[in-house]
């Protein structure tokens, strides 16, 4: 429940989603408060997830919001998300993008990831079916496991916003059209802002899907 996780589940409750489950197990720090508009200073050192939801179901109280703030490893992730409609990867590293990514496709359920570092964002989607691209056919995990998250690289605040936006309306897409829906990475330059889309295509030799 970060810089993305604030604006996707402000924007998932508006349209009338029922049900979301915030899976966070970070506390509330100084340095988050600039782009995470959920909260405020006297939040700090309390639970992210829980912190959300209490913010947010006042506001929306037609939604069941289940909070998940304990360090999970694959296997009890698997079993909170496995009867969930869609995933949403807010998180900022890859180690983290690796696990969710297996559970979706044990779970065959769709995924949203997103991330965002300096000025440039980027929203992903995937179906997860088994002739569909996952997250380690686009970034395979021997490349990008030892990545810096974006805490280290530094972001426009700005674009958390506008690819939280974009997660919850790509999300939104999924469930309403899953049939139609491809597998896409859609890019965004601040700086120039420039928004580049492409369909994304299987790798046969994933070590995480085509095995």
């Amino acid at each position: 429940m970060g810089g993305l996780g604030n604006p996707a589940a402000v924007y998932l409750l508006s349209v009338g989603i029922g049900r979301l489950t915030f899976a966070d197990f970070d506390k509330v720090e100084f340095h988050n408060l600039h782009r995470q508009f959920l909260f405020k200073d006297d939040d700090i050192g309390n639970s992210k997830a829980v912190t959300a939801a209490n913010s947010l179901q006042p506001n929306y109280p037609h939604a069941a919001i289940n909070v998940l703030d304990s360090r999970m490893d694959e296997r009890q992730l698997f079993e909170q998300v496995k009867d969930h409609d869609l995933v949403m990867d807010c998180s900022d590293n890859f180690e983290t993008r690796y696990i969710v990514n297996d559970v979706c496709i044990e779970a065959n359920i769709p995924l949203v990831s997103g991330s965002a570092s300096e000025e440039v964002g980027q929203v992903i989607s995937f179906q997860n079916s088994a002739a569909s691209p996952c997250y380690e056919c686009l970034f395979p995990r021997k490349q990008f496991l030892g990545e810096e998250s974006c805490d280290r690289l530094g972001i426009m605040t700005p674009v958390l916003g506008v690819i939280g936006s974009m997660m919850a309306l790509t999300a939104v897409n999924l469930l309403l059209n899953p049939q139609t829906s491809i597998s896409t990475l859609t890019k965004i330059d601040s700086g120039t802002m420039k928004i580049t889309q492409s369909t994304l295509q299987k790798d046969t030799y994933c070590e995480a899907c085509s095995i």
